[in-house]
This record gives C-alpha cells, structure tokens and sequence, in this order.
C-alpha cells in the first residue's frame, strides 16, 4: 500500500508518474488493451497504489476511454495527499474528452493557487480557443509564455497560440499577433514555424510586399527552395501580380528539376509539380487561382 511507503520516495515515484506517463498521446496503440488488463490485475492485488491507478489512467486517456481515465485519476488523488498536479491532469483530461466547461472549472481552481504553472495555463488556453473565448485564450498563452524560467525558453508553440488567438480579433488583433511573432523569433530565433505564420498574418492586413520581404528572408535561409517559390507565385496569383507569378512558378520547375533523381521522385515533389502545371494552366488562361497562399504550405 502507499501509505506503507517512505513519504519521500512515494512522492517521488507519484510525480514521475504525473510528468512523464500522463502526456497526451490520443489514439489506439499496439497493446494497450492488454496493458490495461495487466495493470488492472496489479490494481486488484493492491487496491491503494496510487502509481498503479495513475499508470492505468494513462493508458484509458491513449484509449480516449474518457471516463475510465477520470475514475483513475479521483482514486489516486484519493490515496495521494498534497498532490495537486492531479487536478491539473483532470482538467487536461476533460479537455481531451470536449467537456471543456468542466475543463476550465477544474483549471480555474487549480490556478488560482498556482498561477504560474504553464502546462494548465495552456490547457485551459486550448480549451478557450474551442469555447471561443479567444481574448482570455491569448492571455493564458502570453502568462505561459511568462512562466517559463531562464535559461528554458518558452516552446514556439506558445507564441503560435497566442498569436492565432489573437488573429481572430480583427485587424488590430492581427497587427498584435504579428508583434507576439516578432517577440517570439528575436527570443527564440528565426525559427521557420514563426515566420511562415507573419506572411500570412501580412497577407490577410493587405500587406503584400512586407509578406513577399519576409518570404524572401525565410527562402534565403533554406537549402531547398522550390516550396517558397511556389509560395510566392501563390501569393502574387492572388494579388494579380500574373507575370510575376508566372516567373514564380517557372522558378520553382527549374528548382525541382535542379534536384537530385532520388528526390525528384518523391510523392512530395510530385504533389509540388502538380500544382506548379495547374498554376501555369492558370496563367495561360486567365482562370482564378483556387488556393489561397495559406494553403500553399
């Protein structure tokens, strides 16, 4: 039984648990099933072993056996005393299964004493976004973005988050998504994944030669370049900038065909070259592009 244990190593072997087997990992795995009834079995020997519950609550949260997972998890916090995390990990829980009201109460009361814990600052973000409450979504996103202490640098995905939260909020939220992306890459560098998001932030304020200058930065930067090429035949297609896109097109095939054999025949590459062909189709008759350049990647 746990409380058999020595308190320290009990509490230790328990937030190993919370950090490491409780990631969420959606979806069926090779064994899993059998993994749950081996476990069960070990649970029916030791009834009170709060590891055991909060191992098999990670393997009903893979199955996205909802509710299996948060019957687990109330008996190890039942077993466990001043383990709060385990509230954290319902509320992540409840997410995952869309009860997202239910989500943000759990989060609500697990951040009220701990305001700085990033990982339920995210989720409660990620359950704003689905409820539409994108204004509180960009503010828990901008505090995880705060509670990460150097030398940790905060995940790119969190200047995503906030950014596309933002972004929803109109123009100005757009102009303010674009300033968390410029935040974002001098803090963490020119990262593709934020800069990709700034062109097409430019795009949708009108912007279009300040998206072309910042797809020129990120094309300068790669070794492969018929993906940008075609970006920005997307881009200027869409603005009407024809000949230009023409030219943009032309580039890309000249790129692809500059590839290696190996690589040429690729399902990506051939995927490219199809839509290179459809846009000079495009431009031999006059028809209007299909894709938008946010669709281009």
């Amino acid at each position: 039984m746990i409380g058999e244990r020595p308190a320290h190593a009990g509490r230790a072997a328990v937030v190993a648990l919370l950090l490491l087997t409780l990631a969420p990992s959606l979806g069926a795995h090779s064994g899993i099933l059998y993994q749950i009834e081996t476990v069960s079995a070990a649970i029916a020997r030791d009834p009170g072993n709060a590891d055991l519950r909060l191992r098999r609550a990670s393997l009903h949260r893979q199955q996205q056996m909802w509710l299996e997972a948060l019957d687990d998890l109330r008996m190890a916090r039942s077993f466990t005393v001043g383990l709060p995390g385990i509230e954290r990990l319902m509320g992540e829980v409840l997410l995952d299964a869309g009860r997202l009201d239910e989500a943000c109460s759990v989060l609500d009361r697990y951040l009220n004493d701990r305001p700085r814990d990033g990982t339920a600052l995210v989720a409660r973000a990620r359950a704003a976004v689905r409820l539409g409450h994108f204004e509180a979504a960009a503010r828990d996103f901008a505090r995880a973005i705060d509670a990460v202490v150097p030398p940790q640098r905060p995940r790119p995905g969190l200047y995503l988050g906030q950014a596309r939260a933002l972004s929803v909020l109109g123009d100005e939220g757009v102009a303010s998504a674009l300033n968390i992306l410029e935040e974002g890459i001098v803090r963490l560098g020119p990262l593709i994944v934020l800069q990709v998001e700034t062109i097409d932030l430019e795009m949708r304020l009108g912007n279009t030669d300040g998206a072309l200058g910042r797809l020129a930065d990120v094309a300068s930067g790669s070794t492969r370049k018929e993906s940008w090429h075609l970006r920005r035949a997307g881009i200027l297609e869409q603005v009407g900038r024809l000949e230009e896109a023409r030219e943009a097109y032309l580039l890309a095939r000249g790129a692809i065909a500059e590839l290696p054999a190996t690589r040429r025949g690729t399902p990506d590459v051939a995927a490219l070259e199809r839509r290179i062909d459809e846009g000079l189709e495009r431009m031999a008759t006059g028809a209007p592009a299909g894709k938008s350049p946010g669709e281009s990647r």
